[in-house]
């Protein structure tokens, strides 16, 4: 697309020969670069920018796109997938401070890092204040201090992402926790008397109609309870390293009454043993949660295909996923061919009590509780989906060294 006067100039990613090997690595398409806009009208500043990083060794690494004009970068931010932005506050259509803020303001979860060739530790100062990552003097670009900040601005960001997804999560689980146990005591008290008058309502028809009625409504609400618990679990797990081929292939068979006559289930495993650190119960809980989720992006029907694989995950992908670290990976994939997902319900995927059912249809804790279980197993969830086209949720763990491997994980 081109905005402005000149369309942003594009420093390729690899070729489509290595961008296929990059995407096996990832096993996630289309992310074997970091997308970084520099908006710069000078062109031989641009050329210093892009000889820094080709110098490090980064050039394969970065799809690097540039913008001669603040405006014309504005248009590419909001086009979204940029990774990091490197800008020059002196533009022909924008100067100083006021091009930090408009850039800031449409792109405030993306790290910003001022490059300048003014030192203006006043300027400097305010600008970092107000959310830039960093800010470099463009004749100080030597000894690999781009490629460093580049690494710490997108990570830092990611961490702080990380971060607050993490305290919300964690201060929802205490509040669900705290109301489960008391709820629970409740229906402790509900189930028991709905006990006692089906027993006394022999005869009574009216009565043993409504009393079931009330037994099964304090059943759902025990079931709800268990989901809540689930979700906010603080305690330490124990865990075993499983192979999470043997898992997959026994919960195939206990999927199809859940999943239903008019979904096809197919299992494509790992030819090796694939061993994951986790909870058995919890492992089956993922993967039941998931398939579910998959059912119902599917009410006419179609296929849902659960997939094990050994990946790589290297730098870059560690980079771009905070709390990743690169090596060998276990990926768990499933892939239904449903309704899909727009770009609002997938930034609201794993809020707990968030659902797109109908009032009364579903709890909104299935996938939440995916993510917490996930995450508390050392591994990380990533999503791709389409209106129309289907999704595809897959989950990453570190490969484990040993199978049959009692631990405990907190």
């Amino acid at each position: 697309m081109t905005h402005g006067n000149q369309a942003p100039e594009v420093w390729a990613p690899p070729s489509p020969v290595e961008q296929a090997h990059a995407s096996k690595r990832y096993a996630m398409p289309n992310e074997s670069a970091l997308n970084v806009l520099l908006i710069e009208d000078d062109p031989e500043d641009a050329l210093l920018v892009r000889e820094a990083f080709e110098h490090e060794g980064e050039g394969s690494r970065l799809a690097l796109q540039r913008a001669d004009r603040l405006q014309s970068g504005l248009a590419r931010l909001a086009d979204g997938d940029i990774d990091l932005v490197l800008l020059d506050l002196s533009l022909p259509d924008s100067q100083g401070f006021e091009t930090f803020e408009r850039t800031y303001a449409q792109a405030a979860r993306v790290p910003i890092v001022i490059l300048t060739g003014s030192d203006d530790q006043e300027l400097a100062t305010r600008v970092v204040q107000s959310g830039a990552q960093d800010y470099l003097i463009k004749q100080e670009l030597r000894d690999g201090l781009l490629c460093r900040t580049l690494r710490y601005a997108v990570e830092r960001k990611r961490l702080e992402e990380n971060l607050r997804q993490s305290q919300k999560m964690e201060a929802i689980g205490r509040l669900a926790g705290g109301i489960a146990h008391d709820f629970n005591n409740l229906l402790t008290v509900i189930l028991g008397y709905s006990d006692l008058m089906l027993r006394r309502a022999s005869g009574n028809e009216s009565l043993r109609r409504g009393a079931e009625r009330i037994k099964q409504a304090g059943e759902q609400g025990a079931r709800l309870i268990a989901q809540l618990l689930a979700f906010s679990r603080q305690q330490p797990l124990e865990t075993w390293v499983l192979d999470l081929n043997k898992i997959v292939g026994s919960m195939e068979k206990l999927l199809g009454p859940v999943i239903g006559g008019s979904v096809t289930i197919e299992a494509k495993l790992s030819a090796e043993p694939s061993p994951v650190r986790i909870g058995q119960g919890q492992l089956e809980q993922v993967i039941m949660n998931l398939s579910v989720n998959a059912r119902d992006a599917m009410p006419d029907g179609g296929t849902l295909i659960l997939e094990t694989a050994l990946v790589h995950l290297d730098d870059v992908y560690a980079l771009r996923n905070a709390g990743v670290k690169p090596g060998p990976h276990v990926m768990l994939a499933l892939s239904d061919t449903g309704i899909g997902m727009d770009d609002k319900t997938m930034s609201q995927l794993f809020e707990p009590f968030f659902t797109t059912k109908e009032k009364g249809k579903g709890t909104g804790l299935g996938l939440a509780t995916v993510y917490q279980i996930v995450q508390q197993s050392d591994g990380h969830v990533r999503v791709h989906s389409e209106v129309g086209k289907g999704s595809t949720f897959k989950v990453f763990w570190p490969r484990a060294e040993k199978t049959h491997e009692k631990t405990h994980a907190a």
